[in-house]
């Protein structure tokens, strides 16, 4: 039974999520919330909900309005309402802040779809396209001397570690409602103690895809073969190469994915929306993967999948970002992340080979005569040798 005490100040962990100008029925839809799940929820409701194996462990989002501000909140470890691709478009044509607590307290401001600042209690400094929230937010506590630091030599410290004493919770606390004071003053937002009580509009939410990363980089032997390739010769392997994780990890089962296998091979970069075939269809292998990495069990207790299904759920959802990031980045920048996901053991050779012949094809063929290798056949091929 849980307690419907106070507000999210005094919750465990949480995030409050504040838009401007939209209403519930909006709010919601923008967190991604699937259609058939609305529906008025208490937060025990909503925590047994977002706990129910039988609706694959997805996030809840309780929403409802305060004066021009509509807000959602949520509770557990996988909180939607912090991460910068849910503010992009929860912030859309407005302005958007969110207020999430873990022991840490982390308050974000975005606005039309771009970072105007994050404050956190863990790191001093700001990342790539943050503004610094003590210019906007003067008021906001100062950070301990624990929080992690930028070097003079440009790299972050990630801040000492501070044994916890019995004190701490309550310092924790009283570092979030300073905070929330400032966003209430800030923002004229006034939540009164009672509006996360009752029944609240509400949605189980499919996750939006994560942020293209391209963060591998090649393999050091492979390196200099990358760095002198053209970019259409690369392009060529990362198609082949993009197919062959596909059928190596499932992925290639999905209708919407061979068609994406076809796009990756022409450069287009045209991104993923979220909200197409495609991104729907990748959103729900993240969620799918997520879901297996708790291990759910059933309503008696027996585990629903084994570790070795778990990895393979891990694998695919691995794949899914790394097509994402080929249909968004140039090849030179995602060819390591493609290689680093590859399970079969042989594929530095298959990479050498599938390069030497690119070089020669795009050598010797008018730019309208180059082919990329058809995802379908080759897939087909990589299965019936197995």
């Amino acid at each position: 039974m849980v307690t419907e005490e106070g507000w999210a100040g005094e919750y465990a962990s949480f995030c409050l999520s504040f838009v401007r100008g939209l209403d519930e029925s909006e709010l919601l839809r923008r967190f991604g919330a699937l259609a058939d799940t609305h529906r008025p929820r208490s937060r025990g409701q909503a925590q047994a909900d977002a706990q129910r194996w039988t609706t694959g462990l997805l996030p809840v989002i309780r929403a409802g309005r305060c004066g021009q501000w509509a807000f959602g909140t949520e509770e557990g470890h996988r909180l939607e309402g912090n991460r910068s691709e849910v503010l992009r478009r929860l912030s859309r044509g407005t302005q958007a802040v969110s207020l999430s607590f873990s022991g840490a307290t982390t308050m974000s401001y975005y606005e039309d779809g771009e970072v105007v600042t994050v404050y956190d209690t863990r790191r001093s400094y700001q990342q790539p396209g943050e503004g610094d929230p003590f210019d906007i937010f003067p008021e906001l506590p100062a950070h301990g001397s624990a929080a992690g630091r930028l070097l003079p030599d440009g790299r972050t410290s990630l801040g000492r570690l501070e044994l916890p004493t019995e004190r701490t919770p309550l310092l924790q606390r009283a570092t979030l409602r300073a905070v929330c004071r400032v966003v209430s003053d800030h923002f004229g937002i006034d939540l009164p103690p009672g509006a996360l009580t009752g029944g609240l509009a509400s949605a189980q939410v499919l996750p939006v895809l994560p942020g293209v990363d391209g963060r591998y980089r090649p393999p050091t032997e492979l390196a200099e073969h990358i760095t002198t390739a053209s970019e259409a010769c690369l392009r060529t392997v990362l198609a082949t190469q993009m197919c062959s994780l596909a059928a190596e990890t499932g992925l290639d089962t999905y209708p919407e994915v061979i068609e994406a296998l076809h796009r990756a091979g022409q450069d287009e970069r045209q991104g993923v929306d979220d909200d197409s075939p495609l991104g729907i269809r990748l959103r729900t292998v993240f969620a799918d993967a997520a879901a297996a990495w708790s291990l759910p069990r059933d309503d008696d207790g027996q585990l629903l999948i084994d570790l070795s299904e778990r990895d393979a759920w891990q694998h695919r959802a691995n794949a899914a970002g790394v097509l994402a990031d080929a249909l968004s980045l140039s090849a030179r920048e995602v060819i390591g992340s493609v290689l680093h996901q590859r399970r079969n053991p042989d594929w530095r050779a298959e990479f050498m080979e599938q390069l030497g012949e690119a070089l020669h094809e795009h050598r010797g063929a008018p730019p309208h005569e180059r082919q990329v290798r058809t995802p379908t056949a080759h897939a087909r091929k990589r299965r019936s040798t197995q």
